[in-house]
C-alpha cells in the first residue's frame, strides 16, 4: 500500500510538472521506470531538464552490492548519459570502486550489481542532457545514501 501511494504521487508530480513547464512536450508514457521505497528521489523544478533522479545502493548479507538508478526528462526527446560510480569510504574520504556509464532517451532505468569487500558504500551519479538536436542543457550530480557491508 505504502509503496502503491508513493508511486502514485510520484507519477502525479511527473505529471503535474510536465504539463506546467513544457507546453510542447510530448506526454508521459505508461511504461516509465518509477523509484522504489528505498530510492533517494529529487524533483520538481530543482533543474532544467531533468524531472527525477530516483537512486539507491544496498548490499545483500552476501556482500552483493545493487546500484540503481532512475533518471527522467521532463521532455521525453532528450537524451540522458549517465555515469554512475560505486565509492567506498575510507574515513572521511570517498575512493572510486567501480564506475559505469550508461545512455538513454528520455527516461532510463540503470541497475548494477557487483561483489563488494566489508565497507561503507555510496553511488555518485552523473546525468548529462542533451536536447534531440544534441545541444548541451545540463549536467546533474546527486549522491546515493550510503550502505554499509
Amino acid at each position: 500500500m505504502k509503496r502503491k501511494l508513493f508511486t502514485l504521487l510520484v507519477v502525479g508530480l511527473l505529471a503535474l510538472t510536465t504539463c506546467l513547464i513544457s507546453v510542447a512536450a510530448e506526454p508521459p508514457a505508461d511504461d516509465l521506470p518509477m523509484p522504489t521505497d528505498d530510492m533517494t528521489v529529487d524533483e520538481l523544478l530543482r533543474w532544467q531538464a531533468t524531472a527525477i533522479v530516483a537512486r539507491s545502493v544496498t548490499i545483500s548479507a552476501n556482500g552483493t552490492s545493487n546500484t540503481e538508478v532512475m533518471y527522467t526528462c521532463y521532455n521525453l526527446s532528450n537524451r540522458i548519459y549517465l555515469t554512475v560510480t560505486l565509492q567506498k569510504a575510507n574515513g572521511a574520504v570517498w575512493s572510486n570502486y567501480k564506475t559505469w556509464t550508461a545512455s538513454g532517451t528520455g527516461a532510463m532505468l540503470f541497475e548494477q550489481s557487483l561483489a563488494v569487500e566489508r565497507g561503507t558504500y555510496r553511488a555518485k551519479v552523473v546525468g548529462t542532457v542533451y536536447d534531440s538536436s544534441g545541444n548541451y542543457i545540463e549536467t546533474v550530480e546527486v549522491y546515493t545514501s550510503t550502505a554499509i557491508y
